[in-house]
């Protein structure tokens, strides 16, 4: 049984910690690999969008207070409890963006719910969260698989694009306007594709 001192300890570190402005270290997401950190889906959102990284993750920072989106602390199943004024409860503190987690999943319903007109939606397959941390070379490689997917969507052979009529658009902007990149990320995608001969002309 703990003695009246630990008792007097252990409540003092709870108070501390629930009263600490101060956020700890950075630390790799720990929960499954369909659920990513604030950080990593206001990063990848902004990759892959012409919305602003700060401003998409304030969104997410103001659903998860007005308890539209759950979020987790790192390798937790039991999601963040907030009051009806916004505030944390129970034994966590504040948000934060760099380790709490939220599920892809989730993100898609909040966006096609609160957010209908930012069309892009976040991939939620199994190892999706590989996708969203990825490094620069796989960030590309699903780039140019979203544009070979489009294409073929479209019902073309992307080793065969049909050459634009006269003033009609062709292929390059059709696909274009299927996905949410940036123009810069799209034409250097389109541009390896090119290089590579998966995307060519036909006869």
């Amino acid at each position: 049984m703990a003695t009246n001192s630990e008792r007097q300890s252990s409540a003092s570190s709870a108070a501390t910690f629930l009263t600490s402005s101060a956020c700890p270290p950075p630390c790799a997401p720990q929960g499954p690999s369909d659920r990513c950190t604030l950080q990593d889906a206001a990063k990848y959102f902004s990759e892959h969008t012409n919305e602003s990284y700060g401003a998409f993750l304030n969104l997410l920072i103001d659903a998860i207070h007005s308890r539209k989106l759950p979020s987790f602390r790192p390798g937790k199943s039991l999601r963040n409890r907030f009051d009806e004024l916004g505030f944390l409860s129970e034994n966590v503190s504040i948000i934060r963006p760099e380790s709490d987690e939220v599920y892809l999943s989730d993100l898609n319903d909040w966006l096609d719910e609160s957010e209908p007109r930012l069309t892009w939606r976040f991939p939620h397959s199994a190892g999706a969260t590989e996708t969203l941390v990825s490094k620069p070379l796989q960030r590309q490689l699903f780039q140019e698989a979203e544009i070979l997917r489009v294409i073929t969507a479209l019902g073309h052979n992307p080793t065969q694009l049909p050459k634009p009529k006269a003033g009609k658009a062709g292929v390059k902007a059709e696909v274009r306007g299927h996905l949410k990149f940036p123009t810069s990320v799209f034409d250097k995608a389109w541009d390896r594709l090119r290089a590579s001969k998966s995307i060519q002309d036909a006869a």
